[in-house]
């Protein structure tokens, strides 16, 4: 029979995270770009094992997408990507339209997808930042 101590134990480790956040969330920017950026800024590695959370590093979201894209786009309009982050996104929809338009509030994320663009020569751009 397990032990009761060990679920009362368990459930005590998720609530010890609360002051941690507390005082992260504190220090954290109030200004939702500079917050943005920061994030960037800080981010090492993205696609396959990034530091990224919602970064897969695969197409699989936008294979959950394809038949909605395929059904809606009109391929001679442009697509905007808006909080495009790194441009993972923007990049996967260059398959369904010429002109792809990526923003966002955070300088670094721009610089990051303009340079992952040069690196894969797809045709979206990152005029804004």
């Amino acid at each position: 029979m397990p032990s009761p101590a060990k679920p009362v134990l368990a459930a005590l480790r998720k609530y010890l995270i609360l002051p941690k956040l507390i005082r992260l969330s504190r220090s954290a920017p109030k200004n939702r770009t500079v917050a943005w950026d920061r994030y960037w800024a800080g981010i090492a590695r993205t696609g396959a094992r990034s530091d990224v959370l919602w970064d897969s590093g695969t197409d699989q979201e936008l294979l959950g997408y394809r038949d909605i894209l395929q059904r809606h786009f009109d391929p001679s309009l442009p697509v905007v990507d808006v909080g495009c982050g790194h441009g993972a996104f923007s990049r996967a929809l260059t398959a369904f339209s010429p002109q792809v338009l990526g923003v966002d509030v955070s300088a670094h994320a721009v610089a990051r997808a303009r340079t992952n663009r040069r690196a894969l020569r797809v045709s979206a751009t990152w005029p804004v930042t």
